[in-house]
């Protein structure tokens, strides 16, 4: 009599735990919808010290965790969005280190100084050369920003300008947009020169009817966002432009 086959393997055969754990990992391959870990980028972000370049490293480290968060929850390993740094170049600590993620790096070389006198940004250039020197890059990608910088969804506004509004008569919608530091007067202002001693005053005015302006109202609500949830934004605040006060 021919011999009888021999019974096939059935699930319940028993396997060795490398087995075993291999199974698990393809099977826990297949059913994962979470993205994988991507590489991080970190953000580089320079400034000095004075109240104009103190509120707006504020608000861009605020709004730069609240992208994080957001960039998280959604995409969890697969966030790219890694470390901050503030790069001080004034060679001195100012109030908010402990609020920004900062390193300390000496100003320009003095032989720059004419330089620097027309063209102050060039000490961004020596505090990113410093830091690139001294200190390991976090991640190995960085993203050098400016403070003037949008958010998440993403617009693109230079508010290195000041946002003008004149409204010709009542007509909605007629507004005339000036993107400049004119003195002129305007219905509705933002310019960032007006706070170069103080900060913004909170909960800044919109633009009024004829003056719609979707990305400028999309800057003044960040703005206001950050001055509501940031300590001591009140006391270190000034007053509104002359021509945005209530008349007596």
């Amino acid at each position: 009599m021919p011999s009888s086959p021999e019974p096939a393997e059935t699930s319940t055969r028993a396997s060795s735990p490398a087995a075993q754990g291999a199974e698990a990992l393809a099977s826990g391959a297949k059913q994962s919808t979470r993205p994988p870990a991507a590489r991080k980028y970190h953000i580089v972000s320079t400034a000095g010290l004075g109240s104009y370049m103190e509120w707006q490293s504020r608000v861009h480290y605020f709004w730069f965790f609240k992208a994080r968060e957001a960039c998280e929850a959604e995409l969890g390993g697969g966030c790219p969005m890694g470390g901050y740094t503030r790069l001080l170049h004034s060679g001195k600590a100012d109030d908010w280190v402990d609020e920004i993620p900062t390193v300390i790096v000496p100003p320009a070389p003095a032989q720059f100084e004419k330089i620097l006198q027309r063209f102050p940004v060039l000490h961004r250039s020596f505090a990113l050369k410093d830091w690139l020197e001294t200190h390991f890059i976090p991640g190995g990608a960085v993203l050098l920003t400016s403070s003037v910088a949008g958010g998440r969804p993403a617009y693109m506004i230079h508010y290195t300008y000041g946002q003008l509004c004149h409204v010709p008569g009542s007509t909605p919608g007629g507004g005339t947009w000036n993107n400049g530091s004119a003195p002129t007067a305007a219905a509705w202002r933002f310019d960032k020169r007006d706070y170069m001693t103080k900060f913004p005053t909170p909960k800044y005015p919109m633009p009024p009817k004829g003056c719609e302006h979707e990305v400028v109202e999309e800057l003044i609500r960040r703005l206001n966002t950050a001055a509501d949830n940031l300590p001591r934004w009140r006391e270190l605040a000034g007053p509104l432009p002359r021509e945005m006060q209530p008349q007596a």
